[in-house]
């Protein structure tokens, strides 16, 4: 959070107020879109309720094969303790945040 507040020059409690909005002002009716946070994180996302209508119009950002391929190299990744939580999602988390 500090590092958003710093980003935008107000404090982090105003941050904080403003992203509680903004999370309620998307989880209601009149929006596809929805502000989820993910650890530390926040992401905006289209609400599950319209992927299936998306997909056909979605451009996919990664072949099956690069999904499978991906996996594998997390799943051993994983087994030989190089994620940091040693899990299987911590390991594709690591995956698709190197450059």
């Amino acid at each position: 959070m500090s590092d958003l507040s710093s980003l935008v020059g107000e404090e982090e409690g105003a941050v904080r107020k403003a992203l509680r909005q903004l999370v309620k002002q998307y989880s209601g009716d009149g929006t596809a879109m929805e502000i989820r946070r993910i650890g530390h994180r926040y992401r905006m996302a289209l609400k599950s309720e319209y992927v299936e209508l998306a997909m056909p119009v979605a451009e996919a950002e990664m072949s099956r094969s690069e999904i499978d391929a991906l996996a594998y190299i997390a799943k051993h990744r994983a087994a030989s303790g190089g994620a940091s939580s040693g899990t299987w999602w911590a390991a594709i988390t690591s995956l698709c945040s190197s450059p």
